[in-house]
């Protein structure tokens, strides 16, 4: 599970201990297997067939993942340059408007 966990992380560009893994309602051992863990795994016919073992994952609350922060400082830096090109704007009208009185 901790390898599991690992790749996780890595994955989401989080740190590893921000991030928890859950089957059917509790939390993984990271020191245990799956199979330690109670996570049965399906047979080769039931994966021809489809069937997906479903872990859930959990970040803790003040943790954000790598790819969502970056999209976070680009609109908050987008946001900040499209107010100064306003703030610019607004300043070059006002000397116009000095100029022409």
């Amino acid at each position: 599970a901790d390898v599991l966990q690992q790749h996780s992380a890595k994955s989401l560009e989080v740190v590893p201990e921000s991030l928890s893994l859950a089957y059917e309602g509790k939390t993984l051992d990271l020191q245990l297997t799956l199979r330690g863990n109670g996570v049965v795994e399906p047979g080769p016919s039931a994966r021809r067939e489809g069937v997906r073992v479903q872990l859930f994952f959990a970040l803790d609350s003040d943790v954000v993942p790598g790819k969502l922060l970056r999209a976070k400082e680009a609109n908050d830096a987008a946001r900040k340059q499209a107010k100064e090109e306003l703030r610019q704007k607004e300043e070059e009208r006002c000397k116009q408007i000095e100029q022409e009185e």
